[in-house]
């Protein structure tokens, strides 16, 4: 998983909608776990930071930075192609939450 990434964010201002920029940054740790044929699933935890360009009124976040944290489980397919889930909030889990998954190739 990337240790810094950008997320748009459609939310709800008192004009109607507005488009809201939020980088989140981590620190994570990754372990493997074996199964039958080898270290095939693995999952990561992460803490850092939610920083905000504006207001994201919808996840309760306001302009600036925010601790935040990480959870993870994924799969390896073969040594490069995996596949993840992720869940990342911050001070407002039911609000500031956000799902992810990704398909990707590790070199």
């Amino acid at each position: 998983m990337d240790p810094a990434d950008l997320t748009r964010i459609t939310t709800t201002v008192p004009t109607g909608t507005d488009e809201a920029t939020l980088i989140h940054i981590f620190a994570n740790w990754k372990q493997s776990m074996m199964s039958s044929g080898g270290k095939d699933w693995f999952y990561e935890v992460g803490i850092g930071l939610y920083w905000a360009k504006d207001d994201i009124p919808d996840m309760q976040i306001s302009k600036g930075s925010k601790l935040a944290w990480q959870a993870a489980l994924g799969y390896n397919f073969n040594p490069s192609w995996f596949v993840e889930g992720r869940y990342m909030a911050s001070s407002h889990p039911g609000d500031s939450g956000l799902f992810g998954i990704q398909i990707g190739y590790g070199f």
